[in-house]
């Protein structure tokens, strides 16, 4: 991060277009902890927006949630807490075509100091802590070739990336063309593994959990988990 003059999301989270499900309302909820699966159910089912997962208990039997959705959602939800005795509040709120600062799929990295491909290569192996990794070089690239901007999706990144202009994309996979794709428009590519690019965010998502649960929840990273393909 110190070595980064700049880092914004590849593509930025976005209130939803008028006319598309705008969002008119936001909505706070306190379920009862015996109707938060069903209520889960019917969120993950429908097309609500900047849905905050469920909190911590904030009063004990309870579970609260914050949403933002559009007036047809609104009369799908009210139906169901109503009839299961959930508590809510209901507040007008005026739809944005503006992005969420710091939200959205992927990053680009601008760097402080340019730095070669194989240094990246040398980074990338140190901070996941793998022997090997894939580099597909750039039309007219060595490894000695410099770099200042890096595009990075963790998984399987070649939508996310296919917009984004970068000396070198950090992935978990992509497919073939993509990557001959990516290479001829004079980007480079590395990849890691699809479950390699994520696990190390567990050891960072682990305490965050046990804080939201107010500790009395523990949280273990298995010490077992690892991407099914090996380099042999």
């Amino acid at each position: 991060m110190e070595d980064c003059e700049s880092i914004v999301p590849i593509s930025p989270y976005k209130f939803l277009e008028p006319g598309r499900n705008e969002i008119t309302h936001s909505m706070s909820i306190k379920c009862p902890t015996t109707k938060v699966d069903e209520l889960n159910l019917i969120l993950n089912k429908t097309s609500c927006y900047g849905l905050f997962s469920s909190l911590p208990q904030n009063e004990e039997g309870y579970h609260k949630y914050d949403i933002l959705c559009s007036v047809k959602e609104l009369r799908n939800y009210k139906q169901f807490l109503e009839d299961n005795q959930c508590e809510f509040e209901v507040k007008n709120q005026t739809a944005s075509k503006e992005t969420l600062e710091g939200c959205g799929s992927g990053r680009i990295c601008r760097l402080k100091t340019p730095i070669s491909l194989s240094e990246a290569v040398d980074k990338v192996k140190k901070h996941i802590n793998l022997p090997h990794l894939r580099l597909a070089l750039a039309v007219g690239k060595t490894e000695e070739s410099k770099i200042r901007s890096i595009a990075l999706v963790a998984g399987s990144g070649a939508s996310a990336l296919r917009d984004a202009y970068a000396d070198l994309y950090l992935t978990g996979e992509m497919l073939h063309h993509d990557i001959l794709a990516a290479n001829h428009q004079l980007t480079s590519v590395i990849l890691i593994n699809h479950s390699d690019s994520e696990r190390g965010f567990l050891k960072e998502v682990a305490p965050r959990l046990e804080s939201i649960f107010q500790n009395k929840v523990v949280v273990h990273v298995s010490k077992k988990d690892k991407d099914p393909l090996i380099t042999v």
